[in-house]
């Protein structure tokens, strides 16, 4: 979805300029303070975007924190020492094991969310576009959708031994902002497109659902805790 994906970055910018941490700045924050403070400074392999070969960054947002790390435990709080400091943090289980994801929740859009996993000994961060994301726990389903002024998104994540892949990528949107129609609810002139292939409004959401059932969804941030307060509560499990 590179044109679609375009457009939407260039809404997100101008609608969010006055944010303070773009997802650069957090990457650099964070490969900053980990170089300088992690006990695995040899086994961190890299702080930025990394993708799974399809070739589309957009949708690849992830990264690896550090490897070698005893317990889940051990390397969130690792974790969340170096990266800077947000307002909400709380555990979510996304995949069928027993060890928890963490999830960051952002100040402000432009920051997005945060879902640390853990697997192996290994630290794995993907971050969202914008904050609005829900989970559909212990099946391994993430779904990160949002937007702005008449372009909006969809991209599923599928979550496998700590590692995120994107299995939908999907963006609904319209260049005429003023086909808005306040009876209808909707832009009357509106386009949705799969994987860059434009698609009819049904088939849209027919394939949205057959990979993600939002009724079986839990959605962001029903609460969560500071940054202190976590690094507290994790001594406890």
């Amino acid at each position: 979805m590179k044109k679609k994906a375009f457009i939407i970055l260039i809404c997100i910018t101008a609608l969010l300029a006055g944010c303070q941490n773009t997802k650069t700045d957090i990457a650099n924050d964070i490969s900053t303070d980990a170089g300088s403070t992690s006990t695995h400074d040899e086994d961190i392999a890299s702080i930025g975007i990394s993708n799974d070969g399809d070739g589309d960054d957009f949708h690849e947002n992830q990264w690896i924190f550090g490897k070698g790390f005893s317990s889940w435990q051990e390397g969130y709080k690792a974790y969340i020492e170096t990266a800077p400091d947000f307002p909400r943090y709380r555990l979510i289980y996304v995949d069928d094991d027993d060890i928890p994801e963490l999830a960051i929740e952002g100040y402000c859009e432009a920051d997005g969310c945060l879902i640390v996993s853990f697997h192996h000994g290994e630290v794995n961060i993907l971050h969202t576009l914008m904050l609005g994301f829900s989970y559909i726990e212990k099946k391994g389903l993430l779904c990160n959708s949002n937007g702005c002024q008449g372009q909006y998104y969809d991209i599923v994540y599928s979550l496998s031994e700590g590692k995120w892949k994107c299995i939908f990528s999907g963006g609904r949107y319209t260049y005429d902002l003023g086909s808005w129609d306040d009876e209808a609810g909707k832009f009357l002139d509106f386009h949705y497109a799969i994987d860059d292939v434009e698609v009819d409004e049904k088939t849209y959401y027919e394939k949205l659902k057959k990979i993600y059932d939002e009724k079986a969804a839990i959605y962001s941030f029903c609460d969560g805790c500071n940054k202190e307060e976590f690094i507290t509560a994790l001594s406890e499990y």
